[in-house]
C-alpha cells in the first residue's frame, strides 16, 4: 500500500490523493486487569515467540504436530486465505482506477451505400464509388484526476477490506488452534478416564464375587452381591459411552487437520498423558496492548475504516469530476497509406461532469454509508467490550481451576493414605478384602476427580491464551 501511495504522489498531486488514515471512535478501556496469581509479566524480548506458539508450553509433540497440520491444511483456514487473496486483488484493482488508462482500437469496414438516399444520390452525381473500405487504428487515453477524492476513498476502502480479511484469517487460525487443543485435551482425558472406569468396574466385579461366595450366609450378602454386579454393569456401560466419545474426538481432530476422519486413528488411539498446565502462567499485557493484538478487534477496526472510506466515497460522488482525454490514431480507405502522415488524426481535451439531479440517489447513498459507518462503530465497541470480558473471565477461570486442582491433589493424598491403611489391615488378616476394595474404588474416584480438574485447568489455559490474542 505504501509503494502505491508513493507512486501516485510522484505522478500527480490532486485533492483527495493524500487523505490521512482515519481514527475509529474511542472506546473506554481499563488501565489494568484485575490482579491475579496465575499471570506473569510480558517480557518483550522472550515472550513474543511464546505467544506465537503458546501450545508448545504443554510439551506434547502429538499436539504440536496436530496443530501444525491443521494450520497448513484445514479447509476453513484455506478458504480464509483465498479470501485474503481476493481482497488483495480488489485492492490492486481499486489502485488501478486512479491511474491513467490507455487502450488501442483496430477497425476494418467494407460498406456499400444506397443509391436512393440523399447521400447516395450526391455520391452518384459526383461519381463517387458506391463501395468503399475504411481502415483505422487509434490509441485512446483517459485520466480521472479525482479532484473530489472519490477514487482515493474507494482505494482506502479496498485496503481496509484487505486488512479485515487478513485479520479474519488470523482469527480463524486462533480459533482453530484453540478448538484443536481443546479437542485433544478432551480426548486424552476421556482415554484416561476410561481406564479408571474399567479399573473401578473390575473392583466391583471382584466385590460381587466375594459377596456371592458369602451369599449362603444370608440375604444381606445376596443383596450386596446384586448391588455390586449392578454397579459393575453401569460402569461397563459408561466405558462403552467413552469408547464412542474417543472415536468421535479422533474423527474430529482428523477433520480439523484437513484429513479424512480415520487418518489420525493409529496415532491417537492409544492412551497418552493429559497435557498438563500445573505450573503454567499466562503472560498478560496491558489491556490496550492485548486489544491491539487480538485479530477480532483489529478486524472490527478495519471494517470501520472501510465503512468510513465508503462514506467518503459516497460524499465525493456528489461533487464534480474532471477527466483528461486524448486520442491519437490513423484512418484511411486503403491499407497502403494507413500509416502515412496524412492519415493521422489527434484530439485532446478535458471534461467536467457535475451531477445536478439524480432523484435523491446520491444523497440517499451518502446517508446509507453514514449509517453503515455508525453501525461498524458500534460493532467495534461491542467487540472491544466482549474481548475485555473474555480476558477477565478466562484468567479468572484459569485461577479457579488451579485452586481446584490443588484441592483435588490433597484429596487424592488422603484417599491414597486410607487405601494403604486398609491394604495393610487386609494383609495382616485384621479385615476382609471388601473394605480394601471399597478404599480402592474411593482412590480411583479421587483419581478421576483429579483427572477432571487437570483437564479443566488445561482447557482454561487454552482459553486464556486464546483470549489474550496469542497465536500466529
Amino acid at each position: 500500500m505504501t509503494s502505491r501511495r508513493a507512486l501516485l504522489a510522484c505522478g500527480f498531486i490532486v485533492a483527495g490523493c493524500a487523505a490521512e488514515r482515519p481514527a475509529p471512535p474511542p472506546v473506554a478501556t481499563p488501565a489494568a486487569w484485575t490482579p491475579r496469581t496465575v499471570v506473569s509479566e510480558v517480557d518483550a524480548s522472550s515472550s513474543r515467540e511464546e505467544l506465537r506458539a503458546w501450545w508448545h508450553s504443554f510439551g506434547d509433540a502429538t499436539l504440536d504436530e496436530l496443530i501444525d497440520a491443521a494450520l497448513l491444511a484445514n479447509l476453513d483456514v484455506a478458504s480464509a486465505r483465498a479470501r485474503v487473496e481476493q481482497a488483495r486483488a480488489l485492492g490492486r484493482a481499486a489502485f488501478g482506477e486512479r491511474l491513467p488508462s490507455l487502450g488501442v482500437g483496430l477497425q476494418a469496414t467494407h460498406a456499400t451505400t444506397s443509391r436512393n438516399d440523399a447521400l447516395g444520390k450526391v455520391s452518384s452525381a459526383i461519381g463517387a464509388p458506391r463501395n468503399f473500405n475504411d481502415f483505422s487504428m487509434a490509441f485512446d487515453a483517459a485520466w480521472d484526476l479525482d479532484v473530489s477524492g472519490r477514487l482515493a476513498a474507494r482505494e482506502r476502502a479496498a485496503d481496509a477490506n484487505t486488512a479485515a480479511s487478513e485479520e479474519e484469517l488470523r482469527d480463524r487460525q486462533r480459533q482453530l488452534i484453540a478448538i484443536t487443543a481443546l479437542t485433544y485435551i478432551e480426548l486424552r482425558r476421556t482415554q484416561s478416564d476410561r481406564a479408571l472406569l474399567a479399573e473401578i468396574a473390575a473392583s466391583w466385579e471382584e466385590s460381587a464375587r466375594l459377596a456371592a461366595a458369602r451369599a449362603r450366609g444370608g440375604v444381606d450378602h445376596a443383596v450386596e452381591s446384586a448391588r455390586a454386579r449392578s454397579e459393575a454393569h453401569a460402569l461397563r456401560a459408561q466405558v462403552a459411552v467413552e469408547d464412542e466419545a474417543i472415536e468421535i474426538a479422533i474423527h474430529r481432530l482428523s477433520i480439523l487437520a484437513g484429513d479424512a476422519p480415520t487418518v489420525w486413528q493409529p496415532r491417537l488411539a492409544s492412551e497418552a498423558a493429559l497435557p498438563s498446565a500445573a505450573h503454567a502462567t499466562v503472560p498478560l499485557d496491558a489491556p490496550v496492548a492485548i486489544l491491539a493484538r487480538r485479530p477480532d478487534v483489529r478486524r472490527s477496526e478495519a471494517l470501520w475504516r472501510a465503512a468510513d472510506a465508503r462514506h467518503a466515497e459516497a460524499q465525493a460522488a456528489r461533487w464534480p469530476s474532471l477527466t483528461l482525454g486524448a486520442l491519437l490514431g490513423v484512418a484511411s480507405t486503403s491499407t497502403g497509406n494507413l500509416f502515412s502522415t496524412d492519415s493521422r488524426f489527434t484530439s485532446a481535451g478535458a471534461s467536467l461532469f457535475a451531477p445536478l439531479f439524480e432523484g435523491g440517489r446520491l444523497r440517499a447513498e451518502a446517508q446509507a454509508a453514514d449509517a453503515g459507518r455508525s453501525a461498524e462503530a458500534k460493532a467495534l465497541e461491542a467487540t472491544v467490550l466482549h474481548a475485555l470480558e473474555e480476558v477477565e473471565s478466562a484468567i479468572a477461570a484459569f485461577e479457579q481451576r488451579a485452586r481446584e486442582r490443588t484441592a483435588r491433589e490433597s484429596e487424592l493424598e488422603e484417599r491414597a493414605t486410607a487405601r494403604r491403611l486398609t491394604a495393610s489391615r487386609t494383609a495382616a488378616g485384621i479385615a476382609t478384602r471388601l473394605p480394601d476394595l471399597e478404599a480402592q474404588r474411593a482412590l480411583a474416584d479421587a483419581r478421576r476427580a483429579l483427572l477432571e480438574a487437570q483437564a479443566q485447568q488445561s482447557e482454561a489455559l487454552v482459553r486464556a491464551f486464546t483470549a489474550i490474542g496469542a497465536g500466529p
